[in-house]
């Protein structure tokens, strides 16, 4: 249980040192495309804030189904991420 604890601390405070140095960043969510239906090229509609050196996010494909890309730390970090987002950061859709 004490390691537990331990690891939480860790995963957390690992996470804010990174979110210190954090950004916004332009991107596409998929919801806006070239040629909309026919699987068009993505255009950039969003800016989501990124905590330093890791990027995660979610975003529609051409299927018009919810997936999510990223890096290695992003996608480890990806649940705090969220919440942060959530919370603190959401993301500016500057079209809607």
């Amino acid at each position: 249980m004490r390691w537990v604890a331990i690891l939480v601390i860790l995963y957390v405070g690992s996470y804010i040192v990174i979110a210190l140095g954090g950004e916004y960043k332009p991107s596409q969510s998929g919801r806006l495309r070239f040629a909309a239906g026919h699987g068009g090229l993505a255009i950039t509609d969003v800016s989501h804030w990124q905590p330093a050196l890791a990027e995660w996010e979610t975003y529609v494909d051409v299927s018009g189904r919810s997936v999510s890309r990223g890096n290695l730390l992003g996608y480890f970090y990806s649940p705090l991420i969220r919440l942060h987002r959530a919370c603190c950061r959401p993301s500016i859709y500057p079209f809607d």
